[in-house]
């Protein structure tokens, strides 16, 4: 990428995620270093890889229980779920602990 393109896609992520740089700040400014900085960490993942949340969210929980959420009655229904909540969990923690570490760029 160019100084340029890469100067327009910095722009272009600021815009999108309302970071806050004021038009006209001097790019030398500690605001813009700051921006700058969680850009570049932004774009540091590589191929193939994704950041992913150390806790299981409500919706990743919630996307476990589509099955569950068919089957049964409704006391049933809450049982499998709870269970799959604490399954998903246990086992979301011990793939992120077996998980290979990120190369290094």
């Amino acid at each position: 990428m160019t100084t340029d393109q890469n100067r327009a896609a910095f722009e272009a992520w600021c815009v999108s995620t309302n970071c806050r740089v004021p038009a006209g700040t001097e790019w030398n400014s500690p605001l813009v270093s700051v921006a700058w900085d969680a850009w570049q960490a932004a774009h540091t993942i590589h191929a193939g890889w994704q950041l992913v949340p150390i806790e299981p969210t409500p919706e990743m929980l919630a996307s476990q229980h589509k099955d569950a959420a068919t089957t049964g009655d409704a006391f049933d229904r809450q049982a499998a779920c709870a269970w799959l909540d604490q399954f998903t969990r246990k086992s979301w923690a011990e793939m992120l602990a077996a998980a290979p570490k990120a190369p290094r760029p």
